[in-house]
């Protein structure tokens, strides 16, 4: 199948030339950071199915009920459950310290959105023409450029995370099983995340809020946020690796993506 996926990519022009490019640029992004960027437990996840974890946390929350409940209290039960743990997981962001002099940050943090809904490649308008019938989303190939963009401009790894959204969202009449993105602290500790999805970046606790209102059960939904190391891909997927790049539905977005970041 490997051997497969690589004869494929001959066909892509300057073929060799986005090998390269890609290696120097994996150099950068997975650079271990001098310290954590979130707490010891989330920096371990970087190598975590998320996808598993978010399912057998909502299997434990089914469990701890009453099998006497009827449909509706079980999915409100299991609900209150999960906006339980995503406000710790807010409140951690909220307090998590830092060693930064990043006073700038609105405007930096402007500057790359700007970049990310400006590049032809990760226009949210232009994401179309790169699905394969997989309805991919490629929010990983915007936040992996939103991490580089950070690197390039001198921010620290230990300042930079991802966060992600697992569960049943829809948006614009897409349905996605996840979304992600990359967000950077500041000075004054708090956490912005950088998500074309949306008009400007966001504080932490209103992305949260933003996405998990995409949920298809509205005040009923099982959205379910998690945060690691910035160098996680995918939530199913640990650091980033070339492989990954070059799997056949993402092989020609994240050619391009690397060309034009180049």
């Amino acid at each position: 199948m490997l051997k497969l996926v690589f004869l494929s990519l001959f066909m892509i022009p300057n073929y060799a030339k986005a090998i390269d490019i890609i290696d120097s640029f994996l150099e950068t992004l997975n650079v271990a950071p001098k310290q954590t960027s979130v707490s010891a437990t989330h920096t371990a996840e970087i190598e975590v199915d998320l996808t598993k974890k978010y399912f057998f946390e909502i299997d434990e929350a089914y469990k701890g009920l009453g099998a006497n409940l009827d449909k509706q209290l079980r999915l409100k039960a299991v609900a209150t459950e999960v906006k339980k743990r995503n406000e710790l997981l807010r409140k951690e962001l909220d307090i998590s310290s830092a060693n930064t002099t990043l006073s700038k940050l609105n405007e930096l943090t402007l500057s790359i959105h700007q970049e990310l809904s400006s590049n032809k490649v990760t226009t949210v308008k232009n994401v179309l023409k790169y699905e394969t019938g997989h309805n991919v989303g490629f929010c990983f190939g915007r936040a992996l450029m939103v991490h580089s963009l950070l690197l390039k401009k001198g921010i620290k790894q230990e300042n930079i995370a991802k966060i992600f959204a697992l569960g049943k969202l829809t948006y614009r009449q897409l349905y996605w099983k996840f979304h992600m993105a990359t967000m950077v602290r500041g000075a004054d500790k708090s956490w912005t995340v950088i998500d074309n999805l949306f008009e400007k970046p966001l504080p932490h606790a209103e992305w949260m809020k933003r996405v998990g209102a995409m949920d298809i059960r509205e005040e009923l939904g099982q959205t379910r946020f998690y945060v690691t190391d910035a160098r996680k891909f995918q939530p199913a997927y640990g650091m980033y690796a070339k492989e990954q790049f070059l799997l056949p539905e993402l092989r020609v977005f994240f050619t391009d993506l690397f060309t034009s970041l180049k």
